[in-house]
Formats: structure tokens, C-alpha cells, sequence
């Protein structure tokens, strides 16, 4: 939990979310709360901001002890040691979207005969049910993801999906799409400095818009993807999908449908 703000000083090095965090893990706006940028309160791009209710919205940087971690006491610090205060600035609402993105896909419920190798709807249920199983095949247990836009959110959202993957070693195919070249470069660069373990055992490519159609038409002979994540409101690609997630800013909503 942050720490209250009577634990602070003026030069610890702090950091603040634009959402808040209850005691049931769920994100969301406090109602006594309010957003920077509005009427009711104004925005936050100065040097120094008044921040209502500080000490439930503020975690210590500082002091890795007050961090929610099970990670030790050394490993915390070294880490907080080895990252820039332009790469912590990413923590207050550019990684925090792309987590919530890439965690909002894994768990659709459209995505779980995937993960779980059962069909719908036996995918929910924790018992082996006998009698009129669908078997599904290895190509089946794939998971074929496209994360559209690879502005700063959809890196965070690529690298967050690449995580949740490798950690839980589920087969994949992710392709990471913008019309752009050096966003595209940039999502290599950045893919390029995480360890084999953070990439897991699946397939990767970063593509152009038509590139994409086609590898995905050669992934999935022509079924389409699992799920698509739409990160900054590009045109419409014409990929095919399962789930469609859109994310952006003032704006989140997950809905399946075909694409």
C-alpha cells in the first residue's frame, strides 16, 4: 500500500498513478477522489503539485521496504538503483495501461478454451467433465495475439503481454503492428534487451499493416487472431479476431466481437 504522506520528504523520490488501488486490487478512481485536468481539480504539469489524499495515492521510491513486492530487500534496491527517473516516470499511467491491456486479454473469457486446452464452456470449470469432448489440437493451444499501435502504451502493452506469456509458458504468436518505421525499430530495440526468459518460447515480429495481414493469414490459415489490442486509436487494419480490446486515454473497454 502507499505510504502515508507524513512518511515522505521533500526529497524522496515519489511517484503517483492517475488510478487508485483498493484493498480488493481493483483500479479505479476513489469517489472522494478527483482528476487532474478537470474542473475540480487542475492539472499536474508543474514542478510541484498539491495532491488530495497523498498518502493513499503516493508510493515511496525512495524506501523499497513500502514497496508491494515479494521480492527481497536487495533485489528492490538494486533494482530502483539500475532504472532512470525518466523510465519511473512510465509507472503513473504509461505501463500501468499497458498491464491493465495485456491482462484485460489474457483473461477474456473468449481466450480461456486457449489457455486452459478445454473447449467452451468447459474451460470454466475445474472438474474433467466425460462424455462429448471436443479434443483440441497443438495448434489449437496457440495463442495469437496482435497489439496494434506501438506508441510508449503499446510497448508497455507488448512487453506486459510478453511477460504474462513467458511466465506462464503459454504457446504464442504476437505481432506487434504501426504504420510507422521507428516506432516500429523502437519496439525492436526494446524487445532486444529482454532476457530469453522474457520472451518465452513463442513466435514475435514487429510489422507494417499489410505485412501483419499477411503473417497472420499464415499463422492461423486464414481463422485470425485470438485476440487484437488496439492501442491509440489507429485506423481500422482489417485483421480478423475473437477479442478486440481498445485502449486509450479517458477510454477502456473490452467487447468481443469479428473483425
Amino acid at each position: 500500500m502507499p505510504v502515508g504522506s507524513s512518511d515522505t520528504k521533500s526529497l524522496d523520490s515519489l511517484i503517483f498513478s492517475l488510478v487508485s488501488v483498493c484493498r480488493l486490487g481493483y483500479t479505479g478512481r476513489c469517489p472522494d477522489g478527483f482528476l487532474f485536468g478537470s474542473p475540480a481539480l487542475e492539472g499536474g504539469q508543474a514542478q510541484y503539485v498539491r495532491v488530495p489524499k497523498a498518502g493513499g495515492t503516493l508510493f515511496n521510491l525512495s524506501n523499497p521496504s513500502t514497496w508491494s513486492s515479494a521480492l527481497p530487500s536487495d533485489v528492490k534496491q538494486t533494482a530502483l538503483s539500475t532504472i532512470s527517473d525518466s523510465s519511473l516516470v512510465l509507472l503513473a499511467d504509461i505501463l500501468p495501461t499497458g498491464v491493465f491491456a495485456a491482462l484485460q486479454a489474457i483473461n477474456h473469457p473468449k481466450v480461456a478454451p486457449v489457455i486452459t486446452g478445454k473447449p467452451w464452456p468447459l474451460c470454466f470449470s475445474r472438474d474433467e467433465v466425460s462424455g462429448n469432448e471436443v479434443g483440441l489440437t497443438d495448434s489449437d493451444r496457440i495463442l495469437t495475439i496482435a497489439i496494434i499501435g506501438l506508441g510508449p502504451v503499446g510497448v508497455c502493452a507488448t512487453v506486459s503481454m510478453l511477460d504474462v506469456l513467458s511466465t506462464r509458458n503459454i504457446p504464442f504468436r504476437i505481432v506487434a503492428i504501426d504504420p510507422i518505421q521507428s516506432r516500429r525499430e523502437k519496439m525492436k530495440a526494446v524487445y532486444n534487451t529482454i532476457d530469453n526468459a522474457g520472451k518465452g518460447a513463442g513466435e514475435f515480429a514487429v510489422l507494417s499493416i499489410d505485412e501483419a495481414k499477411t503473417r497472420v493469414q499464415e499463422w492461423t490459415n486464414g481463422i485470425g487472431t485470438t485476440a487484437v489490442l488496439e492501442v491509440g486509436f489507429l485506423a481500422f487494419t482489417g485483421l480478423r479476431c475473437f477479442v478486440h480490446h481498445v485502449v486509450g486515454r479517458w477510454k477502456h473497454r473490452c467487447f468481443e466481437s469479428w473483425v
